[in-house]
C-alpha cells in the first residue's frame, strides 16, 4: 500500500468499497456487460470530507489536552467537508468592517467575568487557521446554551473588531468578534439546513434497506420541523433524483447524522444550507 500516494489508513478506510465494486466489475467483464460510464467513482472518491473524517472528536480532545495544541487531527478539518456549507471563511480571511461575519471552530479557553448586566465570557475559538476572542454577552449566553466545554464546534456570528497595538499584551488576541448570534454545530446544521442529499448505488442493496429503515424512524421523531432529504440513486445507466415526501423529513441531530454517515458513508452525504440566516 505504501507505494501508493495515499497514506495506509486511508487506504484500509475504503477497502471494504473497493474490495466490493471491483467484484462487481468482475462479474460484469465475465457476462459481456459494458458500462458506458465506465467504473462508478462515486462511492470511492476520497474527497476532503471523508479524509476529514477519519478520526472522532475524541482523538482531537485528548490530543489538545496531552499537548495544548491540535498537531494532527483538529476537529475542523475533520469536520470541513460539512462545516464549509455554512461558515466557508476561515478566521485569517476574516475582515474588519461594520457588517456581521461568521466565524467556526473549537473553545479552547474561556474566561465568565459577572457585571452589571449579567456576565460576560471572553473565549478564544480556533479553527486551525487562525484564532479569534469571542465577546459573548449574556442575551447571547441565555439563547445560545453553549457549554465552553470544548467538546463540540462552534458558529459565531458577529463584528470582527481589532484590538490597537499597544493593549495586545493587555487584553489577549488582536483579532476580536462581538457575538450577536451563536450555535452549536448540531444547532446550526438543524436550524439552518435547507436540504439533505444522500447518493446510493444499485450496486448496495443491503444499504438501501438499512437507509429506508432509518429514515422511517427518524422521521418519526417530534420535531418542530424536519430537514427535506433527496436521494440521488446511482445505476450503471446514470443517475435519477428523487424528493422524498415531507412526512419523511427528519431532524438532523449528531445521533440522527452519525448514523447516516455510518449508512451511507460521509462521502455520500451532502447538506445545502440557505445563504442568508
Amino acid at each position: 500500500m505504501d507505494c501508493f500516494s495515499q497514506e495506509r489508513f486511508k487506504l484500509l478506510d475504503q477497502m471494504e468499497d473497493i474490495l466490493k465494486l471491483a467484484r462487481q466489475e468482475s462479474e460484469n467483464i465475465e457476462n459481456g456487460q459494458t458500462d458506458m460510464f465506465g467504473v462508478q467513482e462515486f462511492s470511492l472518491e476520497r474527497s476532503s470530507r471523508s479524509e476529514n473524517t477519519s478520526y472522532s472528536f475524541e482523538v482531537s480532545r485528548l490530543e489538545f489536552e496531552s499537548l495544548g495544541y491540535y498537531l494532527q487531527h483538529h476537529p475542523v478539518e475533520e469536520n470541513f467537508w460539512e462545516i464549509e456549507q455554512i461558515s466557508p471563511i476561515r478566521i485569517k480571511d476574516l475582515s474588519l468592517n461594520n457588517s456581521h461575519q461568521r466565524s467556526c471552530g473549537v473553545i479552547i479557553s474561556h474566561n465568565r467575568i459577572q457585571t452589571r448586566r449579567g456576565a460576560i465570557v471572553f473565549a478564544t475559538l480556533d479553527d486551525n487557521s487562525d484564532r479569534i476572542e469571542l465577546i459573548i454577552n449574556q442575551e447571547v449566553l441565555d439563547e445560545s446554551n453553549i457549554s465552553f466545554n470544548g467538546n463540540e464546534i462552534v458558529i459565531a456570528d458577529g463584528e470582527v473588531i481589532e484590538e490597537e497595538k499597544d493593549k495586545i499584551r493587555q487584553f489577549g488576541l488582536t483579532k476580536k468578534m462581538r457575538v450577536t448570534q451563536l450555535h452549536s454545530l448540531e444547532q446550526a446544521r438543524i436550524k439552518f439546513a435547507r436540504k439533505l442529499s444522500i447518493n446510493i448505488s444499485e450496486n448496495q442493496p443491503e444499504k438501501i434497506e438499512r437507509l429506508i429503515e432509518n429514515l422511517k424512524n427518524f422521521s418519526k421523531e417530534p420535531m418542530a420541523k424536519g430537514c427535506p432529504v433527496e436521494i440521488n440513486y446511482h445505476t450503471k445507466d446514470g443517475k435519477v433524483g428523487m424528493d422524498l415526501k415531507e412526512n419523511f423529513n427528519i431532524s438532523l441531530t449528531n445521533d440522527n447524522f452519525e448514523v447516516l454517515k455510518k449508512t451511507c458513508g460521509a462521502k455520500n452525504i451532502n447538506l445545502q444550507y440557505f445563504l442568508r440566516h
